[in-house]
């Protein structure tokens, strides 16, 4: 699965769900997760703040996998 970046990242700034970008964002991904133990090389990982855990903690472990 190809995903075209750019028009995720318009489609949350319009709703003001995109609060920040960390790193470069390629045009592509091969696909999208919110479980930083789940990413693959090429993925997007998108930290979303739940009751439990805050997915901006696992930005790096993301990152580590190829995210």
């Amino acid at each position: 699965m190809k995903v075209n970046v750019p028009e995720i990242k318009t489609a949350l700034a319009e709703r003001g769900l995109l609060v920040g970008v960390r790193g470069e964002i390629p045009d592509e991904v091969t696909g999208i997760s919110d479980d930083s133990r789940k990413v693959a090389p090429g993925d997007l990982f998108i930290a979303v703040r739940g009751s439990n855990s805050d997915g901006h903690d696992f930005l790096d472990a993301a990152a580590r996998r190829g995210a």
